[in-house]
């Protein structure tokens, strides 16, 4: 029930927001995103809505995902990641697909080249290690699970391990549209992109 009050009173601010956005009013608009900040940290939102929403302790870099996170979760807009576990068992080959987790946005690495290909890159075939029922295992695709969400939120990592700001630029070719239909399992009839 608390939680449940605490995302209604985010999504309702959320809609206010949108409102004075398309009314064009700056005052108005202005004033509805403080009201949303308010909201966001206010005691009852920090004790029933997952992330660390204390001004007190917001520091780190991922702060602005953290509330992208929150908002996204607010309005339902998750979607399903699933990774297929390469293991050897009694010198046979298997694998298997684990259980799908629900995320809200898409975390990559900066790529060098530009934004769809390091896309491309994140969603390939990898060999990365993987604990899987006590066995070394080997992780080898992730995937999106369903049907393409409408809005899909990508965020590109901009620090490295030590804590090193990665200012490479990373180009956003073919007019801003990222195609992404080799990411989403299944067969879709028709192509998956987002601008």
């Amino acid at each position: 029930q608390d939680e449940f009050t605490a995302r209604q009173n985010v999504h309702t601010a959320l809609q206010d927001v949108l409102a004075q956005y398309n009314s064009l009013d700056e005052d108005k608009l202005r004033d509805s995103v403080h009201n949303l900040r308010a909201v966001l940290f206010s005691d009852h939102s920090a004790n029933h809505l997952k992330g660390n929403l204390d001004p007190d302790e917001i520091y780190q870099q991922q702060d602005g995902t953290t509330f992208i996170n929150i908002v996204l979760r607010v309005l339902g807009l998750s979607f399903r990641f699933q990774t297929t576990a390469h293991y050897k068992e009694k010198g046979a080959d298997l694998q298997e697909a684990l259980p799908a987790d629900s995320a809200y946005v898409i975390r990559i690495p900066v790529d060098k080249v530009d934004l769809q290909t390091g896309l491309t890159r994140y969603f390939s075939l990898k060999n990365d290690d993987l604990s899987f029922r006590n066995i070394k295992a080997k992780a080898s695709q992730t995937k999106i699970v369903g049907e393409p969400p409408e809005v899909l939120v990508v965020q590109v990592k901009r620090f490295d391990n030590n804590l090193n700001k990665i200012d490479t630029p990373m180009d956003c070719l073919n007019n801003g549209v990222i195609d992404l239909t080799s990411a989403f399992s299944g067969n879709h009839m028709h192509p998956v992109r987002y601008n």
